[in-house]
């Protein structure tokens, strides 16, 4: 009933997830964390993946699938300020929002972007 995958306060290093029928955020980074995947498919979640609280996401390969958000940056803890994600290719399909970031985040979309 919540996130498949939630992360703070630390250095990660995915190499390749999956993750189906989250309740809330396929992966969500948070709290000054750092992470790095190579691969991500989401599929069926609320928000395929979210950075907040000065937490940096770079993703190599990101594919998501049936989703309200595909990435989403915002900042949530007062004594924080907002999220970063950096993709280099993304294929987001069958969603609501593209991009959903509050004035104190940035999401860096670097390769391309496909719509469908």
């Amino acid at each position: 009933g919540n996130d498949c995958l939630d992360l703070s306060y630390g250095v990660y290093e995915i190499k390749n997830i999956k993750v189906k029928k989250c309740a809330d955020k396929g992966i969500s980074a948070g709290e000054n964390s750092n992470m790095k995947i190579e691969t991500l498919n989401a599929k069926e979640v609320n928000i395929g993946i979210a950075s907040k609280d000065y937490a940096r996401v770079f993703v190599n390969n990101l594919f998501i699938d049936t989703v309200k958000d595909c990435i989403n940056a915002y900042n949530k803890k007062q004594e924080f300020s907002g999220g970063f994600i950096n993709v280099k290719k993304m294929n987001c399909v069958n969603y609501k929002n593209l991009e959903v970031q509050d004035n104190a985040s940035k999401i860096l979309i670097n390769w391309w972007r496909q719509h469908f």
